[in-house]
């Protein structure tokens, strides 16, 4: 895998905007596994100096979907939110095994996507098969097909990491407006 710095230290730049503190609490949380994904100390929090090596979260409206981009010395985790901001930072693991300058994150929409997207992105880059003897290509096979998200559960359990973990996502939210009727009318 390639690391996405060679030098440090890194500044996490975090937006100021609803939830940025706990944002930054979970980073500064996380520094040594924010270091290895990146490759060098990390700095969380505040503006970067200059020109220096940074992994900015940056909110934009218009952002259709979370992506992770590489933009000379920084890495760039844009979503239309700062939740989506941090679902772009997901993919840095896939950055670093592939290559890519930039990557989108889309949702699998179908169980074969998603299995084969659980495959790659544990079968790669899940860092304990040595210590615990778990051979992933035999964790399952054709003969027990994936049809829902227990069945991926259950795959992925084998694992027992806490971290390391499938869950469904519901595509129910809130609505960004609310409606108050009075006397009959809207």
């Amino acid at each position: 895998m390639q690391a996405l710095f060679e030098s440090g230290p890194i500044w996490i730049v975090v937006p100021d905007a609803s939830g940025s503190d706990d944002t930054i609490e979970l980073l500064e949380l996380e520094a040594p596994e924010m270091e290895a994904e990146l490759g060098a100390p990390v700095v969380v929090g505040g503006d970067c100096p200059g020109n220096t090596n940074a992994l900015v979260l940056e909110i934009d409206a218009a952002q259709s979907t979370p992506t992770l981009t590489r933009q000379g010395a920084r890495l760039v985790a844009r979503g239309s939110s700062l939740a989506e901001c941090e679902l772009a930072l997901s993919l840095l693991r896939t950055m670093r095994r592939l290559g890519d300058p930039s990557l989108r994150w889309e949702p699998a929409d179908t169980w074969v996507k998603a299995v084969a997207r659980l495959d790659a992105e544990i079968g790669t880059t899940w860092p304990s098969f040595e210590r615990t003897g778990i051979n992933w290509t035999h964790a399952r096979t054709a003969s027990e097909p994936i049809e829902g998200v227990a069945d991926m559960q259950r795959w992925v359990a084998q694992l027992t990491d806490g971290h390391t973990n499938v869950h469904p996502r519901s595509d129910v939210a809130a609505l960004p407006y609310s409606a108050t009727v009075i006397d009959g009318a809207l």
